[in-house]
């Protein structure tokens, strides 16, 4: 909780118990629960879900009681700055007596000084050369290995631009000069795009949010039967909670920037490059199939069905034997001549060549 936020929330409530709106009126209007109202009038983030909550909420307030939030925020924050600060202390903290226990190093110069007669400057001394020295050594261990990944680099680089300069060869100048002398240098003037108008037609309650060139425009809950509009200059950002409760309108013209594979409207951008995908989209419609102009006559192969050889009219014989219901034994070896005229003819006729039987 801040002293901004505190005496924001003082001010919306008198702002609104001077107008004489109740408080649960007003969350009613706004779609807000009354204890989150009361929570912005006490300026107390805490009982919120988020902090990002208290500025929607006071903004949604602050427009519902015809008060500024941007205006007031900086009116708080400025009246905070002029406040002057209590003076500092000027007084030196007081060090504690030297009634200490001995740190380590102290204690490890004792021993030093015990055992090697070494004094403790000395030993000082001889820790800073311990130190200087494994310093240097290192940096110079590190040099070294940077100065071999330096050549190593260098003679790959040297030997892939002998590789490039092998197989490529540099353009002729005059190419250059005649491609130059063609190019169009006149550069067409400025000229700055139209704005982007957007126009929300709520038919039923709904959360939506559009954001202008950046700026946050719209970002609540839509009141049904009542009309939003918002301009931008370069683009807009369009979410929609309910898109088909919502007429959205494009530069008088409407569009329908609902996502085709989730059905919903997060996050839609519209640009100054992308506005003509919107205003005119492209259709949908199958593309028709194509009918050949001459279609090629199917050649049927007609397939000889007559039988060829002795074994294939034997077979065929008996089975004409036991179509015609001789299927006993002494009619298994009948002769040809038993068999009806018509039948024996076709067969005989069957077995000649082709051409044999033009003469009859």
């Amino acid at each position: 909780m801040s002293i901004v936020e505190e005496k924001l929330g003082a001010l919306l409530k008198l702002e609104r118990e001077r107008k004489g709106v109740k408080l649960d009126e007003l969350a009613e209007s706004l779609r807000i629960p009354v204890a989150n109202l009361e929570c912005i009038e006490r300026g107390d983030v805490s009982k919120l879900p988020s902090e990002i909550y208290f500025g929607l909420f006071a903004k949604s307030y602050a427009e519902a009681v015809g008060v500024d939030y941007a205006a007031t925020v900086l009116a708080i924050e400025d009246d905070l700055k002029d406040t002057p600060e209590p003076p500092k202390s000027t007084k030196k903290p007081v060090r504690p007596a030297r009634d200490e226990p001995v740190s380590d190093d102290e204690n490890v110069t004792t021993i030093a000084e015990s055992r090697f007669g070494i004094d403790r400057d000395m030993w000082r001394k001889l820790m800073w050369a311990g130190a200087a020295t494994v310093l240097v050594v290192g940096g110079f261990l590190v040099g070294r290995q940077l100065l071999r990944d330096m050549q190593r680099t260098t003679d790959i680089s040297a030997s892939a631009t002998q590789e490039v300069s092998e197989t490529t060869s540099p353009a002729p100048v005059g190419s250059r000069e005649e491609s130059y002398a063609n190019y169009d240098w006149n550069v067409p003037a400025y000229e700055e795009p139209d704005e982007l108008k957007l126009k929300l037609t709520a038919r039923g309650s709904c959360w939506a949010a559009v954001f202008a060139d950046g700026d946050t425009a719209i970002y609540r809950n839509l009141v049904a039967g009542r009309v939003y509009e918002v301009t931008a200059k370069y683009r807009l950002t369009l979410s929609v909670a309910v898109p088909r409760i919502v007429d959205i309108d494009l530069n008088g013209v409407r569009i329908n920037p609902v996502s085709p594979s989730t059905g919903r409207i997060k996050m839609v951008r519209i640009t100054q490059v992308n506005v003509d995908s919107f205003l005119n989209p492209p259709s949908l419609e199958p593309a028709a199939e194509e009918t050949p102009t001459n279609p090629k006559p199917e050649i049927i192969t007609p397939v000889n069905v007559l039988p060829e050889t002795g074994d294939e009219i034997d077979t065929l014989r008996g089975l004409l034997n036991l179509l015609m219901g001789t299927g006993n034994e002494a009619n298994t070896t009948s002769s040809p001549e038993s068999l009806p005229s018509e039948i024996n003819n076709e067969v005989d006729s069957a077995s000649l060549p082709v051409g044999a039987n033009d003469g009859r």
